[in-house]
């Protein structure tokens, strides 16, 4: 079988030492050798810190000198409490569900007749911005809308100017609408513009004889006007000199209980004092004394003063009438300037 694979054209001797190299038997092989074992040296637990390079500055120097601006603590991750979010869109509104929404606000907003609000034939409504007046009307009578006195008309706006009339005149100083269907079962809006107000109004026809005559309004008391400023008081006048140089001549059988304890004046009135405890009725008139003679004087009593409105240079208090008790006020005159200071 190998032979016959060996061509013939190789050598003979090739071919033989072939064959023996075939026929020798593998050596067995070598047992394993274990591998020498080395002692482990000592693990460190705590590892050098490697050395500073050339100008590395400490991680804590680094923090201190950061500016707190860089150092702010990271925002919050949390997520934002529902507070600050933006409201969520509303929904949208369908054309059904605004005619819904109109449809209550002007039934809320609309007055109509009722019990208690009328004067006579005159239908009372309280005027309120924004509120809708009914108007009841017939097409075989007219209605009148009475305005406020000295309220002037700007403009009228009908809906239906072809099937209502409205016009209106002046009655004193009050403008009146006159309005009046042209049918029944007929319905329209009317909006009158004055200087003051606006009103709108709602109205309806109807077959027959029922019909406003008459609709006018009260209106809300007008704001009372800011209270004009107090004007500022006049500064007191600055206080006369006193003048206190008077001479009491008491009788001489002694003084009286009511003689004056002392008496001054301020360039234009003057004052008598009399003793504490002393009565009204005890106290005694007092007269100038004129080149005509005694002339009584009018006086205020104070408590326990007269105040006279003038001055005089003589003057007698005297009580009793046979022998009056008089005690005798003189005036000094006034000593001039620098007078009294030699």
């Amino acid at each position: 079988m190998i032979r016959s694979l060996i061509p013939a054209s190789v050598p003979l001797a090739f071919t033989a030492g072939l064959l023996a190299a075939c026929a020798t038997p593998l050596p067995p092989p070598a047992a394993p050798m274990e591998p020498a074992l080395i002692a482990a040296p000592e693990v460190m637990t705590e590892l050098p810190e490697p050395p500073l390079a050339a100008g590395t500055i400490p991680a804590e120097e680094i923090i201190a000198d950061t500016p707190e601006e860089a150092r702010a603590e990271p925002e919050s991750l949390l997520p934002e409490p529902a507070s600050l979010k933006p409201d969520p869109p509303a929904a949208p509104v369908t054309p059904r569900e605004a005619a819904r929404i109109l449809a209550e606000a002007n039934s809320g907003a609309r007055q109509r007749a009722a019990p208690g609000i009328f004067e006579q034939a005159t239908l009372l409504y309280a005027w309120e911005p924004g509120a809708i007046y009914e108007l009841q009307t017939s097409p075989d009578f007219v209605s009148t809308l009475l305005l406020e006195p000295g309220e002037v008309l700007i403009d009228i706006a009908a809906a239906d100017t072809a099937r209502w009339s409205v016009s209106n005149t002046l009655s004193g100083d009050r403008a009146i609408l006159i309005v009046k269907p042209s049918a029944a079962r007929l319905k329209t809006n009317i909006v009158l513009v004055t200087d003051r107000r606006a009103y709108l109004i709602e109205a309806v026809s109807a077959a027959g004889e029922i019909y406003t005559a008459q609709a006018a309004w009260t209106y809300p008391a007008a704001p009372a006007p800011p209270p004009e400023p107090e004007p500022a008081p006049e500064p007191e006048p600055p206080p006369r000199p006193l003048h206190e140089d008077y001479v009491l001549k008491a009788p001489r059988r002694g003084l009286p209980a009511w003689m004056p304890e002392k008496v001054w004046d301020d360039g234009r009135r003057t004052w008598v004092q009399f003793p504490e405890g002393i009565a009204a009725s005890d106290m005694p008139p007092i007269f100038m004394r004129t080149g005509e003679g005694l002339e009584l004087v009018n006086y205020r009593i104070d408590g326990r003063r007269y105040e006279i409105d003038r001055i005089f240079a003589v003057a007698e208090l005297r009580l009793g009438y046979r022998r009056p008790v008089v005690v005798t006020i003189e005036r000094r005159a006034p000593k001039p300037a620098g007078e009294g200071a030699r």
